[in-house]
């Protein structure tokens, strides 16, 4: 394949169990002593699913706690002086008949007729395909969305990893009704397309379990990366949640590794919102080994990786539906800024020029 890819990863997946009982705290440590109980409490406590880990007192700590170990770090945390609230576990949902909904949270078969429908809707712009089988052997099936054309730039943007972010695969559903409906009717949209193939999968870990490099689900997706290195330009991993476009690295803060030609990646975080920070994955969240965007940047040799966590600040992994539109546009403005094609930015063998 001759085209350059530009991969966004985007980090997303539903899960069916339940948490009845449990309670995400969003924890306010105000010293170093603060912070060094929640590291060891992040230690010693497996069961304990840190969303926001302990890493600076400029940010909260955000942990959903099992209800079995409620009493004991509420506990803990008033003994030391810790202030934490709660964050409601229950993501609202309006009031709909059964059917694919964009302004609501959808499960994987609704998903899977959605993409069916916009095949049969816009039969010259869309087809739907599969890149095999998860560890459950339920195909993983994804949309190439495109106006005809020979030897185009794709956008590869891989969905649902995480059994928690709903906001992304709700996201990216948006964001294929957008480039379609936008055909023919928006200048931008359209000059996109007739130049640009976008490859979205919604749903690749669609089992709902969180691996790593090692199940089928995120082995194709490597493996497939790999082999098509020499054309994959630019590699996008997103995420909820927390409003932040990051470089790599994020397993040290010595280094920020942005190329000196980043007019599109300074674009694209000031079209998706003002509030959203930039900087390293170091930086912003945290030191932390194994990133998907360090991996692409030193393992694959994608020199423009980016790590972007959408909204919001406040509600955790627990987005409210009606946030979804609000997170669809802003992915969207910012998608549209980084891969815009303006004519100076095409070579002669019609490759996207980042």
């Amino acid at each position: 394949m001759k085209a350059l890819l530009l991969l966004l990863t985007v980090s997303v997946v539903f899960a069916a169990r339940r948490f009845d009982g449990e309670q995400v705290l969003r924890i306010h440590p105000e010293h170093e002593g603060h912070l060094e109980k929640l590291v060891r409490l992040e230690r010693s406590e497996r069961s304990l699913d840190f969303w926001k880990g302990p890493t600076s007192l400029s940010r909260p700590v955000d942990v959903r706690v099992p209800k079995d170990l409620l009493k004991k770090v509420k506990t803990m945390l008033e003994n030391t002086g810790m202030k934490y609230t709660s964050i409601s576990m229950e993501r609202s949902r309006h009031t709909r008949s059964a059917g694919f909904n964009f302004d609501d949270y959808n499960t994987y078969d609704e998903i899977v007729d959605q993409l069916e429908d916009f095949a049969e809707s816009y039969p010259n712009l869309t087809s739907v395909f599969s890149i095999g089988a998860s560890s459950e052997k339920l195909y993983i099936y994804g949309i190439k969305v495109g106006a005809a054309g020979s030897n185009k730039p794709a956008v590869f943007l891989e969905g649902q990893l995480h059994a928690r972010d709903w906001i992304v695969s709700a996201t990216l559903m948006y964001n294929i009704k957008f480039l379609l409906e936008g055909y023919g009717s928006d200048n931008q949209t359209t000059t996109l397309m007739d130049q640009v193939d976008f490859y979205f999968i919604p749903v690749t870990n669609v089992d709902g379990y969180v691996y790593t490099y090692e199940i089928p689900e995120t082995e194709a997706v490597s493996d497939w990366v790999l082999t098509n290195s020499n054309d994959v330009k630019a590699y996008l991993s997103v995420q909820a949640y927390g409003e932040k476009w990051m470089t790599p690295y994020g397993w040290t803060t010595g280094a920020q590794q942005l190329p000196p030609d980043q007019e599109q990646f300074h674009l694209a975080n000031r079209a998706a919102g003002a509030s959203f920070s930039v900087g390293t994955i170091a930086e912003l969240s945290g030191m932390a080994a194994g990133s998907s965007c360090d991996w692409a940047y030193t393992v694959a040799g994608i020199k423009y990786s980016y790590a972007i966590e959408l909204r919001d600040m406040w509600d955790g992994y627990v987005l409210p539906a009606d946030q979804i539109r609000p997170s669809a546009d802003e992915f969207f403005a910012g998608l549209l800024s980084m891969v815009r094609l303006p004519d100076r930015q095409l070579s002669s063998t019609n490759s996207i020029q980042f």
